[in-house]
């Protein structure tokens, strides 16, 4: 294991982008950044409350916080915001070039108690639906190989659901701990 980079605050959202570099966010103190080569660059700066980064086909990110945001060449445009919703933690690709995000209904920095949100589908077209309901606190999402299987971490449950046509399993269990975030 080799450190790339210390800093206080909550790292979050690693990514990697088409050229080998990491995407990071710090959610506590803000901003998004980009490690390359040994050094650390400045990508979004002062955004917190990102848990979520995709890399957009047309450049840019897209990043979740207070809403979802595409941040392309200094511009911002604003993608979702929800009625009720708190925020937006992490967010994935679906198969379709669709994103897939977690939906806070809950505070969790201000120690709210968790209550069920939902995973939503931003469909190209700009639409929205609920991909996946009655989950307590969504964070690492994720696409099986086979672009079938949606995987979901249900942090406050400790656990990691698979949905597939629309049905809903326990993937996997933790004994200690929560489960915050997941690769495929």
């Amino acid at each position: 294991m080799r450190k790339l980079y210390n800093a206080t605050g909550l790292l979050e959202a690693p990514r990697v982008d088409s050229r080998g570099r990491v995407l990071f966010s710090n959610v506590t103190e803000g901003g998004v950044y980009r490690w390359a080569d040994g050094s650390v660059q400045t990508v979004i700066p002062a955004r917190r409350g990102v848990g979520g980064i995709a890399v957009h086909a047309d450049g840019g990110l897209v990043v979740t916080g207070r809403d979802v945001r595409c941040v392309h060449a200094g511009v911002e445009q604003s993608l979702l915001t929800l009625d009720g919703a708190t925020g937006f933690n992490d967010v994935t690709v679906g198969p379709d070039g669709a994103l897939y995000v977690g939906v806070l209904r809950h505070r969790p920095m201000r120690g709210e108690p968790v209550v069920p949100s939902e995973v939503v589908r931003l469909g190209l077209d700009g639409s929205v639906a609920e991909a996946v309901t009655g989950v307590r606190w969504p964070n690492g999402l994720g696409f099986a190989p086979d672009g079938q299987t949606l995987y979901v971490c249900e942090y406050a449950e400790s656990r990691v659901l698979a949905v597939r046509d629309g049905q809903k399993h326990v993937f996997a269990t933790v004994a200690v701990g929560e489960c915050d975030g997941l690769a495929v």
